[in-house]
């Protein structure tokens, strides 16, 4: 495997990143403010012109919820991040996820948790023991 010069990663950072503002729906400028960096110097990432210092790329990737590694990964099948392509509903959810408050987005995944919970049916194992443990139980008069 090829080893990945810094235009690579430039060339990738700026993709995803530029991936990432559209799914954010939020200005560039909006953008450079919350991050503390001027538009140019976003604007300078966003093109490939330069690769940030590995601490504003921390800031980057906490700021979009994702991992350092995500933001210079090459394009995959396409599409930024993701390893198949989103309906426009999954985009729609991702773009409401990220712009809502974090009680709002616990409330989502305990949500989705929850509704995607399958109840488990004990193995044949688990059945027999708990079984057992009953017949001892009451043999030894603790369950009457």
């Amino acid at each position: 495997m090829p080893i990945k010069t810094d235009d690579e990663y430039c060339l990738n950072f700026a993709a995803n990143v530029r991936y990432l503002i559209a799914l954010s729906g939020k200005q560039q400028r909006e953008i450079s403010a919350d991050l503390g960096i001027s538009p140019t110097t976003l604007n300078n990432y966003l093109v490939g012109r330069n690769l940030p210092k590995f601490s504003v790329m921390q800031e980057i990737a906490s700021y979009f919820h994702v991992n350092v590694e995500d933001l210079v990964r090459p394009l995959v099948g396409g599409d930024v991040l993701f390893n198949e392509r989103l309906t426009a509903d999954e985009m729609s959810m991702l773009k409401a996820y990220r712009a809502a408050s974090p009680s709002d987005r616990n409330a989502a995944l305990r949500f989705l948790r929850y509704s995607t919970e399958v109840p488990q049916k004990p193995t044949p194992g688990q059945q027999l023991n708990a079984a057992l443990q009953k017949v001892r139980s009451k043999r030894s008069g603790g369950d009457e």
